[in-house]
């Protein structure tokens, strides 16, 4: 051990540090997992509220909640209700909120287990679009772009911008990226639901 870990150690041996240690640390977990949901939850409701989704020209989906890895808040086009794997919209905005102390990161979503539409077409396209042309991409055929979210929840830190009295910036802010997003890429999906088989 290092010195500062060994003070560490000699405090919480103390039988009274020890007990709140020890309290702490059972709920822990089940603090950091509330914040989250209510995160969420809150970005939800933001985005529900917005023009954009109120005039009836986008719907929001969400899938999972914070205890399932790959739960996902996706704005897609009302009038376009095709689905795919897993009755997911074939196109849409998202954001994959990853737990498990990872980072969450948004961008164009593809469902890529469709028999439908083409979706090496979709792929591409979504790739070449000029307005993506900053975002980060991988070999996922689900987020074919994406970037992150700026929020990293292996960090303790990260859960000080999700706090009650704190989150209403971080809310605004992705709440407002994948509203503008969206925007932004209007045309683009009205060109992508005509890329069928």
């Amino acid at each position: 051990m290092n010195s500062y870990e060994q003070e560490i150690y000699q405090y919480f041996t103390n039988e009274a540090n020890f007990m709140n240690m020890a309290k702490i640390a059972n709920h822990a977990l089940t603090i950091k997992q509330t914040l989250l949901k209510e995160f969420w939850i809150a970005i939800e409701d933001t985005i529900l509220r917005n023009p954009l989704v109120t005039n009836g020209q986008w719907s929001l989906d969400s899938y999972g909640d914070v205890s399932y890895n790959w739960g996902k808040i996706l704005i897609h086009k009302s009038i376009h209700e095709e689905r795919g794997a897993d009755n997911l919209p074939i196109i849409a905005v998202g954001i994959q909120r990853i737990v498990d102390g990872q980072y969450p990161f948004y961008g164009v979503f593809l469902n890529n287990k469709t028999n439908v539409f083409d979706v090496e077409s979709i792929f591409k396209y979504v790739r070449d679009i000029p307005y993506l042309k900053d975002f980060a991409e991988d070999g996922d055929k689900w987020w074919p772009k994406w970037n992150p979210t700026g929020l990293n929840f292996r960090n303790d830190e990260d859960f000080l911008k999700i706090l009650p009295n704190n989150r209403s910036i971080a809310v605004e802010s992705i709440s407002n990226t994948l509203i503008d997003l969206a925007g932004q890429l209007e045309r683009e999906f009205e060109t992508i639901y005509l890329m069928k088989k």
